[in-house]
């Protein structure tokens, strides 16, 4: 029952992370693409500084400088995982301002705001929800890591993390499936994700 529960915590974790981290990477990529090079260059420094460190290491780094909390942890992943999609918004948004019906709006007369909106933002939706859907994944793996090390979701809420890190240092040899199960469910959520 407990691991049936802990899926409600790393999805929960894992989806409103993703979510927003994948309205604020678009929007900063869209910004950095369009506002000319000056603010392209500025943002991309600050995302590459970010993108220095994996996701699970800069995760680490800000729930162990701001507290062990659910709030936390969604923040930390959410900022772990914006400067990968701001990299793939700024990269798609470059490509869709080369075609042609962007050269044909901008002859018009049409405002900057109305080709983001009308034009750029609608072409760069799939791709952002492709990626987006990449990184759930990776979102419930960075939640679990952080929690078998004893950073993540603090103790009434169940998260497979914890369990398997209780069931590995309390419980392997007289219980093992205590590590197993959890492990498995793990395992089977990111790998169904990925399929």
């Amino acid at each position: 029952t407990r691991v049936i529960y802990g899926i409600s915590t790393s999805l929960y974790i894992g989806l409103i992370s993703v979510c927003i981290a994948t309205i604020t990477g678009t929007l900063i990529g869209i910004v950095s693409a369009t506002l000319g090079k000056t603010v392209d260059v500025l943002l991309q420094r600050v995302v590459d500084g970010f993108m220095a460190f994996p996701s699970l290491v800069l995760a680490l780094i800000m729930v162990a400088a701001f507290g062990t909390s659910t709030l936390n942890v969604g923040i930390a992943i959410t900022i772990a995982l914006t400067p990968q999609i701001i990299r793939m918004a700024r990269a798609q948004t470059l490509r869709i301002q080369t075609e042609t019906y962007i050269t044909a709006a901008v002859s018009i007369g049409a405002s900057p705001s109305r080709i983001i909106w009308r034009h750029i933002l609608p072409n760069l939706i799939t791709s952002i929800v492709i990626l987006a859907t990449g990184f759930i994944g990776e979102a419930v793996i960075v939640e679990a890591s952080l929690s078998f090390l004893g950073l993540g979701i603090p103790p009434p809420q169940p998260s497979w993390g914890r369990m398997i890190q209780e069931g590995a240092f309390l419980y392997l040899e007289t219980a093992p499936w205590i590590t197993i199960i959890p492990g498995l469910a793990l395992s089977l959520l990111v790998i169904s994700q990925k399929q």
